[in-house]
């Protein structure tokens, strides 16, 4: 398990929405014979993420059902239209709250948000001239433990990004990767030691 945290800081006067996501890599190898080597190029590893903001879980895919803001049993792109519809006077009301991203406002950003979320990310908003602490928690499956122990069983390094990418706002969006290096000496040899 790989385990730290950051703090995003929101310097302007209005709250801002970040959809945060990760990748996990190591280096390739490949076979020559009976012989392995490590290859030039990386190779992509799945990783279980979780994200908290301030201790708290952030919104991730299995609680979008409380989003179905249409009222037709599914969360999809057609609930942000209808929010957006809302928002234009083209929709009366919404079958639940369309406050996706919990800053008590429904508003653009909540679509933005929704959409962010349909596509497996996952969402904090920071308040105003405030900070919030995020932890991530990325934990190897089993099969991905038995190919690094296979693939390197002397040891390898596991190398990761964390994105904040700030989501689309009407001025444009700007994406700021925050990478974290993170290296073990095996899958399943003593804990990793992560650096923010």
């Amino acid at each position: 398990m790989y385990r730290f945290a950051f703090t995003i800081h929101n310097l302007t006067d209005q709250p801002l929405d970040y959809a945060l996501s990760a990748d996990l890599f190591t280096q390739d190898v490949f076979a020559d014979g009976n012989t392995l080597y490590m290859d030039t190029w990386t190779t992509a590893l799945a990783a279980n993420t979780s994200f908290t903001a301030d201790g708290v879980p952030i919104v991730q895919g299995e609680a979008l059902t409380a989003f179905d803001l249409n009222g037709d049993g599914q969360v999809n792109e057609a609930d942000a239209n209808t929010l957006l519809e809302y928002l234009l006077g083209n929709v009366e009301e919404l079958h639940t709250t369309g406050d996706v991203n919990g800053d008590g406002k429904v508003n653009t950003y909540d679509a933005h948000v929704l959409l962010a979320l349909l596509e497996g990310k996952s969402c904090v908003t920071v308040p105003a001239a405030g900070q919030v602490q995020v932890e991530v928690t990325m934990t190897l499956p089993q099969a991905v433990k038995e190919y690094l122990d296979t693939a390197s069983p002397k040891g390898a390094y596991v190398e990761g990004y964390v994105y904040a990418a700030p989501v689309a706002t009407e001025e444009g969006e700007q994406e700021s990767p925050t990478p974290f290096p993170c290296w073990a000496s095996t899958a399943t040899g003593p804990s990793p030691l992560c650096m923010t």
